[in-house]
């Protein structure tokens, strides 16, 4: 997969953290010896009315799509979608 990603040019290489900070150190010219300070950025949690709503389209999605449960096992015999 990474492989295709290269090659769509959705990524510029394939590579791990170290390798991203490299570059990043690279491009902005920081020298290599130069200390650096990772800041991480997460995503807000949303207020509870976005979460109660999420989750209910979490659980409409479920219902309509007719997933598996996650670890379970589906057979499925090519014809039809096999029923719960």
């Amino acid at each position: 997969m990474g492989d295709d990603a290269v090659r769509l040019k959705l990524v510029d290489e394939i590579g791990g953290l170290d390798t991203a900070i490299a570059e990043a150190r690279r491009r902005g010219g920081i020298p290599k010896g130069e200390q650096i300070r990772m800041i991480e950025y997460r995503r807000p949690m949303g207020g509870w009315l976005q979460r109660w709503a999420g989750g209910l389209v979490h659980s409409a999605m479920e219902q309509s799509l007719r997933l598996p449960a996650p670890g379970s096992t589906l057979k499925w015999d090519g014809d039809a979608i096999p029923e719960e």
